[in-house]
């Protein structure tokens, strides 16, 4: 038989409009890697920074994705998890053009890290081991 492996994980965020996480994706350092269509307005988009990847889907096409999704909406209370290098830059980069929602700190489990809000209401931690 054979062993059951993953190759990956890959968050498929709910979002109102695809074009407009886009771009506030792209403010972090994002590229867009793929969409359907091939042009705008998207109703579907995977994003990606060095290993890091998001797809992206507009509401309304995930709810004719997946009919048991109709009653959900974006964010839900759903968190992200970055680890990465270079946390100061970035900071210094987005601080005063995004919502940040738990600034800058060290952790108890040696982490320097802050966490922000994306415009569906997803929340982002940034973490950098220290």
């Amino acid at each position: 038989m054979k062993e059951i492996e993953f190759e990956s994980l890959t968050p498929n965020l709910m979002v109102a409009e695809v074009g407009q996480s886009l771009k506030f994706y792209e403010h972090l350092g994002f590229t867009l890697a793929m969409s359907v269509p091939d042009e705008s307005p998207y109703h579907w988009a995977m994003i990606q920074k060095e290993g890091a990847r998001l797809m992206l889907q507009s509401m309304d096409n995930l709810h004719e994705d997946i009919p048991a999704l109709k009653s959900e909406t974006p964010g839900g209370g759903f968190t992200l998890f970055l680890k990465m290098k270079g946390i100061d830059a970035l900071y210094e980069k987005i601080k005063s053009s995004v919502k940040i929602v738990d600034d800058m700190r060290s952790t108890f489990y040696q982490t320097k890290e802050f966490t922000i809000q994306d415009p569906d209401g997803y929340f982002i931690t940034f973490a950098e081991p220290q």
